[in-house]
């Protein structure tokens, strides 16, 4: 390993990472480890992740800058059946590619993606950049805040998971023979009316 590799292990352990950029074109060093965290908000596009503990070993060989490691943290968003709010863990498995230089693929002012990897123009990488589309990418579409969550009753919008409610299922309500039921209890409606008893 070498000096500037080992100085930077150094320099980024249990650190505010949030507004390290590795410059990977033109330096000796050929390997980066990053261990640090990002505080809370400070990922534009991901506002509501709490503390990210990032773990990265960063290598160059020739002009491409391969990442991998790991991400851990937790997320905070609505449930989707309930909507109540709760903090969802992330552990995101990283492992990126990029390339130095422009894509010879795409002419300027024209972006293009064919496959994983990310040209790196100015030679440098943005951690924060990296770090907020890997958890993007991990978050899930539908999220639970637990696996049985009952949701919110489509009759009061009652949450279902702290109380019962007296509205009719949703089977009973809207299912096939939900009119074929209103029907039969129509009818037996009227002839209680018109019984002569």
């Amino acid at each position: 390993m070498s000096e500037s590799t080992t100085e930077l292990m150094e320099q980024n352990n249990s650190r505010d990472l949030s507004d390290l950029t590795l410059e990977v074109e033109g330096k000796r060093a050929k390997s980066w480890r990053i261990v640090g965290m990002i505080p809370a908000g400070k990922l534009e596009n991901v506002p509501e992740a709490e503390m990210v503990e990032v773990d990265l070993t960063a290598n160059r060989l020739d002009n491409l800058v391969r990442v991998r490691g790991k991400l851990e943290s937790r997320v905070r968003t609505p449930c989707s059946r309930c909507l109540e709010s709760f903090a969802h863990p992330l552990e995101v498995d990283v492992t990126c590619d990029y390339r130095l230089g422009l894509d010879p693929n795409i002419t300027p002012g024209e972006r293009q993606i064919e496959d994983d990897t990310v040209f790196l123009t100015d030679g440098r990488l943005v951690l924060q950049r990296l770090v907020a589309e890997e958890l993007l990418l991990d978050m899930p579409i539908t999220p639970l805040c637990q696996a049985d969550c009952h949701g919110l009753c489509p009759g009061c919008g009652i949450n279902l998971n702290h109380q019962g409610c007296g509205c009719a299922t949703p089977a009973e309500a809207s299912g096939p023979f939900a009119g074929l039921k209103k029907l039969i209890s129509d009818k037996q409606g009227s002839d209680q009316q018109n019984d002569p008893k």
